[in-house]
This record gives structure tokens, C-alpha cells and sequence, in this order.
């Protein structure tokens, strides 16, 4: 005699991939907010409760990577949506009586128009840097925490 098939034996039936539709879990969600915020993975792990190489491995995590991506895009977002507001300022500050004023307007249009130049052995050096690459290095911390805007 065949079994009859419900909805609720059916779920037990099915076979699912390892990790398919896994939610996060939120101690994920919180070690991937201090890893935002700037914290070391020894720091985070002591906050946490984990060791270093679990720091790693969720912070690795194809999920959680598929997150930080997300964040990524959602700041680039709001990035973008800032633009106008930025470039009507720096029009104001380059129209400046003041000439040091001007010259920081100018100097800020160039790091944001992505052509800062500077001297290496007397010669001209041009950098490309495009605001993704600024918001993908602070998401993966790489920027220099004495407030300067240096770009690795």
C-alpha cells in the first residue's frame, strides 16, 4: 500500500542543500557590525566570544560576504544620492571672496573628480579613485584612523 503524502511529510522528504535560505544568525550580524565599525578581529573576538579563526570564518562566510556586499551597494546609494549636494557646495566654496576658501573647494573637486595628483621624485603621479573604492575600503577598514585622507 503506498503513503499517502502530506504537506508536512513531504517537508521531511525534500532534501535541501547545506545552508540554502539559512538566515544569519545575529551573532553573525554583530561580528560583521564591529568588523564595519573598524574593530580587529582579536577585538571582536574577545567582544564576542569567539577566537580569531571563528572571526575569520564567519567574516568569510558566503552569507555573510553576500551582506557586506549589500551594505556595500546600499552606502554607494546613498553616496550617489549626496552628489548633488556636494557639487552645489563646492560651486558656492570655488565662487568664495575668501582664496583659501576657493583653493580647498578646489582641492576637494579634484579628490572627488578622481585626478589627485602628487609628487613622487619630481614627477607627476595621477591616481583614479572612484568613490566605490573609498566606501570599499572603509567597509573593509583600510583607511588611516589619524583623520587624514590617505588612500591605500
Amino acid at each position: 500500500m503506498a503513503q499517502i503524502i502530506t504537506q508536512s511529510t513531504q517537508q521531511h522528504l525534500i532534501k535541501h542543500a547545506p545552508n540554502a535560505n539559512s538566515p544569519v544568525p545575529l551573532r553573525w550580524m554583530n561580528v560583521l557590525h564591529l568588523h564595519l565599525r573598524g574593530k580587529k578581529d582579536k577585538e571582536i573576538a574577545e567582544e564576542m566570544g569567539y577566537t580569531p579563526n571563528s572571526i575569520y570564518r564567519i567574516l568569510h562566510h558566503p552569507n555573510i560576504q553576500y551582506v557586506r556586499q549589500q551594505l556595500l551597494a546600499a552606502t554607494n546609494q546613498e553616496f550617489e544620492a549626496l552628489l548633488s549636494k556636494v557639487t552645489d557646495t563646492l560651486r558656492e566654496e570655488m565662487d568664495n571672496a575668501d582664496s583659501k576658501i576657493r583653493l580647498d573647494a578646489i582641492g576637494q573637486w579634484a579628490k572627488l573628480y578622481g585626478k589627485v595628483t602628487g609628487k613622487d621624485d619630481g614627477q607627476k603621479q595621477t591616481f583614479n579613485v572612484t568613490a566605490e573604492d573609498v566606501v570599499f575600503q572603509i567597509l573593509n577598514g583600510d583607511v588611516e584612523p589619524s583623520g587624514t585622507d590617505v588612500i591605500k
